[in-house]
């Protein structure tokens, strides 16, 4: 039997400065159900959340790329408070549409 260790969040940052892509995908991984999660509760439809998913994966990956988010241990609840706050901001825009009717 392989005694294999999985790699810390702290040693997958360290792999992500260095440009390992998989270091993010590992990341990703590690938490998705979380994500996946958290959303469904707001949204509860699965079409739905899977796109806010993907979006929320998107924009996690692009401020990991961009050095917007510095490890300090806390990259867990970060990237929830993320994925929550997208969630409200697109259906916070999708009521606001709804509610634009012109009666004729």
């Amino acid at each position: 039997m392989h005694n294999v260790q999985k790699p810390t969040d702290k040693q997958l940052f360290k792999q992500i400065a260095q440009h390992n892509e998989e270091a993010i995908a590992t990341l990703l991984d590690r938490y998705k159900n979380k994500f996946y999660t958290a959303i469904y509760v707001l949204v509860k439809d699965q079409y739905l959340c899977e796109d806010f998913f993907q979006e929320v994966c998107i924009k996690i990956i692009n401020c990991i790329r961009d050095k917007k988010y510095k490890d300090d241990g806390k990259f867990l609840p970060w990237a929830m408070r993320l994925a929550r706050n997208y969630t409200f901001d697109q259906m916070r825009k999708m009521k606001q549409k709804a509610q634009i009717v012109t009666i004729e």
